[in-house]
């Protein structure tokens, strides 16, 4: 899974939330089961946020960690926030750019599953205590720490935070204007598509 995959991904979400802002603007109905949004994204009413959220999780690219573990700590963290948006999105997003229905269907138990390695296990460990900060005093404790610095040097393990700080972001945002999940999807899988898209609708500043 190659890091322009994922920022392709993160630009595919933007273009999402563009959509969605849309059919709202056009008076588009949703299906009666699925609840609308309070407001649109905040990242789509302040510009800025969606650029500076985006730059933000990108940084982690470049710090070591393989984009298959961020893609693991990412959808981890959005099951246990139960952010339908971030959870659909990036299964999508793993199925799409090739990693096995195991891997991805076996992330919310990966304790009891055979298809991670020691490193994807300690970065998960590390998720789930950095998504879960109020559920103990303490709440990312030495032995949790210490196992993902056996297998992650220093500017990897500040790449695996920068990427759990920035989608715990993305969720807390989508799941208290209660986004509506499941509109996310690759334009036929065709990645230049989508983000050619983007560039057509996205703001100047940007």
């Amino acid at each position: 899974m190659a890091s322009a995959d994922l920022d392709r991904a993160a630009d595919g979400y933007a273009i999402y939330q563009l959509c969605y802002v849309m059919d709202r603007a056009l008076g588009a109905k949703m299906s009666e089961n699925v609840r609308n949004a309070r407001i649109p994204n905040p990242v789509m009413l302040v510009p800025d946020a969606m650029q500076a959220l985006q730059q933000f999780s990108r940084a982690a690219d470049s710090t070591g960690v393989p984009p298959t573990t961020i893609a693991l700590v990412t959808l981890r963290a959005s099951q246990i926030n139960g952010c339908g948006v971030c959870v659909d999105m990036h299964t999508k997003m793993m199925r799409q750019i090739g990693e096995s229905e195991d891997r991805i269907a076996g992330v919310a138990a990966w304790r009891d599953m055979p298809y991670y390695s020691d490193a994807e296990r300690a970065a998960l460990r590390l998720a789930e205590s950095v998504t879960r900060l109020a559920d103990s005093s303490d709440p990312v404790p030495d032995a949790v720490w210490n196992e993902a610095r056996g297998h992650f040097d220093e500017k990897a393990l500040a790449g695996l935070l920068i990427s759990l700080a920035g989608i715990n972001a993305w969720n807390r945002l989508n799941v208290s204007t209660r986004q509506p999940a499941g509109m996310w999807k690759p334009q036929g899988g065709d990645w230049k598509a989508m983000t050619g898209e983007l560039d057509r609708v996205r703001p100047p500043a940007r």
